[in-house]
């Protein structure tokens, strides 16, 4: 019998080394893979004649699985805060990228172009138009099959933020950011803490504040400290992995997406096969993780 040489060995090994690697994302999409209610956070400027002006928007859209879709969403645009009713029709490409017309307050806006992430968990947005720049992000309302009901109980635990975007004061624009935490109690009382950079002064602040949220993952917050009041519109995302929040408060052009600290319970507890935490059913058996759990076996 003829040996292999050692380079035919190790082409032999590479190759099959290559075969051997499963396929990541195999698929295609269609308008149904777009299906249920999404929140987006968008952001960038826009231009009216020779001035442009900072904005920030927080939306919900219902898509319907067959091209229709229809939401409504608040936006600030240069510190004026606005609302808007949402309706429109969309196509979804094989490829997963796709395109809405939208009507804004049954006005025609143009159109937007997406791609479709986690397998229509979620999508990149940018618009196209020579009026503004403008991108962001959609995020699903449960990664569940058709929609959940939320309450204010939804909103439970530490979520970290870093706030972006631009104040005006006394007819002058300031770029501004703050980075922090803010925790709800489950029971509609909101603590925060941060630093605020206004146009590179800081301060740490604290405070407290009530919110609510609705059977559709939307609601407000209010956050008292020794600035002031401000205000919000947030949305839980992702069966509270994510929340979305823009300030309300005339002046201010600021939004972010804010993270769990902590794993939520709705992530703790999950299928022992799958570890999918959509994919419990009475009588299965289940995995728990977190800290603090026995190191040794126990019985109920």
């Amino acid at each position: 019998m003829r040996l292999l040489s050692g380079s035919v060995v190790l082409a032999f090994m590479l190759t099959t080394a290559v075969q051997a690697q499963p396929q990541i994302g195999a698929g295609v999409c269609t308008n149904s893979t777009l299906s249920g209610i999404y929140y987006y956070l968008l952001s960038g400027d826009l231009l009216s004649g020779n001035q442009i002006y900072p904005y920030v928007e927080l939306g919900k859209l219902v898509a319907d699985g067959k091209g229709g879709v229809s939401g409504n969403s608040h936006a600030s645009i240069g510190g004026s805060i606005s609302a808007y009713t949402l309706a429109g029709t969309y196509s979804v490409q094989s490829s997963c990228t796709g395109n809405m017309m939208l009507s804004v307050n049954s006005q025609p806006s143009g159109s937007l172009t997406f791609q479709l992430i986690s397998g229509g968990q979620g999508a990149i947005i940018a618009f196209s138009s020579p009026a503004g720049v403008v991108a962001g992000r959609a995020y699903r309302q449960t990664a569940g099959a058709g929609t959940i009901q939320c309450n204010t109980a939804s909103l439970s635990g530490s979520y970290a933020y870093l706030l972006t975007g631009a104040v005006f004061q006394s007819g002058n624009g300031y770029y501004y950011s703050q980075a922090g935490s803010a925790t709800g109690d489950g029971l509609g009382i909101m603590n925060a803490t941060g630093m605020v950079n206004v146009n590179g002064t800081t301060l740490t602040t604290t405070g407290q504040g009530p919110y609510s949220v609705g059977s559709d993952c939307s609601g407000t917050a209010s956050v008292k400290n020794q600035n002031g009041t401000a205000n919000y519109f947030i949305a839980v995302v992702e069966d509270g992995q994510a929340l979305l929040f823009i300030e309300s408060d005339s002046g201010y052009v600021v939004g972010s997406v804010a993270q769990p600290i902590f794993v939520t319970p709705q992530s703790a507890v999950v299928n022992a096969a799958s570890f999918d935490s959509q994919a419990l059913a009475p009588g299965e058996i289940f995995s728990i993780f977190g800290g603090s759990l026995p190191q040794s076996p126990a019985s109920a």
